[in-house]
């Protein structure tokens, strides 16, 4: 995203690269770890072309921009413990961060913090565990991204 521009930058609320965890915080703005001139700029707008010239359309190039911005953004979600509730959760430490994920992810920012900060227990009924009591029971949780949701305000292409 370092070739967005100031505008594209301020819609998807991006600061400096070094401030991503799934970065990696990385070395200077210019140059990589390894003392390689960083051509991040060249390769994002090569990506934008890539995505018209299979067909994107400029909608569709901002709604992928947006979903890499929120990733981006969920990397730096902060938990803490709340040692006074009686539940088996996290609280989120910046939920300034949180209502950034949800706006771009087009959820609310209470179903995405109950999604990320409670963890769901499954049991398995007697009639269940009899049946297969060797097969693990596993609890899928998925939020359901409708293209509706994605209504970008700024045109990325």
């Amino acid at each position: 995203m370092a070739g967005a521009s100031a505008e594209e930058r301020q819609h998807l609320h991006l600061a400096d690269k070094t401030q991503y965890r799934y970065l990696g915080h990385c070395a200077g703005a210019g140059t990589r770890a390894n003392g390689v001139r960083d051509d991040d700029a060249n390769r994002f707008e090569q990506l934008k072309m890539a995505l018209k010239s299979v067909g994107l359309s400029k909608r569709h190039v901002t709604q992928t921009c947006q979903l890499v911005a929120a990733i981006l953004h969920l990397g730096n979600i902060k938990f803490t413990i709340d040692r006074s509730r009686d539940v088996d959760a996290a609280v989120i430490q910046n939920v300034d961060v949180l209502s950034i994920v949800a706006k771009f992810l087009g959820v609310q920012p209470s179903a995405l913090e109950t999604m990320l900060a409670y963890k769901t227990k499954l049991v398995k009924s007697y009639h269940s565990f009899v049946q297969s009591s060797s097969a693990p029971m596993v609890l899928l949780t998925t939020v359901m991204i409708s293209p509706r949701h994605f209504t970008p305000s700024l045109s990325l292409g």
